[in-house]
């Protein structure tokens, strides 16, 4: 059921650290990170995934898994009720692309890393 799912969800994420790099699916790696930050979304704030098919990454995937669920906590943290979050991934010519949209009230000037 729901809890079973969440508990794998969890369970790949903490286990990621196995490995210094390895392959990661990253749309599985996406998907997992998205439905554990879920429960944080406030009411009515939908969070909305597509991910291209495109070959393995090698990467360090609890780094990456980090700072996906940090980013897309803080969006859920910052999402206006009734708004939404679009997590988007494709291959592109250098690699990867992720993009992250909401329509939260974004940074102030400086405060980005």
């Amino acid at each position: 059921g729901r809890l079973g799912e969440i508990a794998g969800r969890m369970q790949r994420f903490a286990h990621l650290d196995r490995a210094e790099t390895q392959s990661v699916d990253l749309q599985q790696l996406l998907a997992d990170v998205v439905e554990l930050v879920r429960p944080r979304l406030g009411p009515g704030v939908n969070v909305r995934l597509a991910a291209d098919a495109m070959p393995a990454l090698t990467c360090r995937p609890q780094q990456l898994s980090s700072a996906f669920f940090t980013l897309l906590a803080n969006a859920a943290a910052a999402a206006p009720a009734g708004s939404w979050i679009s997590v988007r991934a494709r291959a592109s010519e250098d690699g990867v692309e992720v993009r992250v949209e909401d329509r939260g009230p974004g940074l102030a000037a400086g405060a980005a890393g």
